[in-house]
């Protein structure tokens, strides 16, 4: 259930800052095929599900833990090169895509 998710989500939270005090946590939404993301944008069922998800952990985001959406990165999410299938990243946007998400760790101020 989702409160079930969201209590093993908690515990990990503190598992993690009970390992290392100082650690920092990104909550990530990795990018999707632009056409993909359209298609979900237009179905309620999927709309809700993305407030939901941003209420629940918006409690948690503070200090050394961000939420970063990188679902509308156009960069990649709209060049199908960077695609195995509608779901998946290939090699070459694995790749593409890790290098924005380097760029935003190394560049992450607390």
């Amino acid at each position: 259930t989702i409160q079930e998710n969201i209590n093993i989500f908690d515990e990990l939270i503190g598992l993690a800052k009970e390992i290392n005090k100082n650690i920092k946590i990104i909550i990530l939404l990795t990018p999707r095929l632009a056409e993909v993301e359209k298609a979900h944008s237009e179905n309620k069922k999927m709309v809700r599900w993305k407030h939901e998800f941003e209420e629940i952990i918006q409690p948690y985001v503070s200090g050394n833990i961000c939420y970063l959406n990188m679902k509308n990165l156009y960069p990649i999410s709209e060049n199908a090169y960077f695609y195995e299938d509608a779901g998946h990243m290939n090699a070459v946007g694995a790749n593409a895509y890790t290098s924005y998400l380097n760029d935003f760790i190394l560049n992450w101020e607390s």
